[in-house]
């Protein structure tokens, strides 16, 4: 038998309801600097509008996957000993 590493490549489509005073491109542009820190994009999210929240004190909705996920392809990374 093999073994292989295998990629899925998926979008997810989150809704972010926020005052109308934050910037959500630069949450987002915060949240993609801190990425690596975390194990999805969505906790990269929530964790900058946290955050954020606690300095400025706004108010958040954030709900994973709401607008639904998408597979866009598959890949094969490597063969596994």
């Amino acid at each position: 038998m093999k073994k292989y590493m295998l990629c899925e490549r998926v979008n997810h489509y989150h809704e972010v309801e926020v005052d109308d005073e934050v910037d959500i491109e630069g949450v987002l542009d915060k949240a993609f600097e801190e990425k690596d820190r975390y194990n999805t994009g969505y906790e990269s999210i929530e964790d900058t509008l946290l955050q954020l929240r606690k300095f400025f004190g706004f108010s958040y909705k954030l709900s994973p996957n709401s607008c639904g996920t998408e597979t866009i392809g598959f890949d094969i990374i490597d063969e596994l000993d």
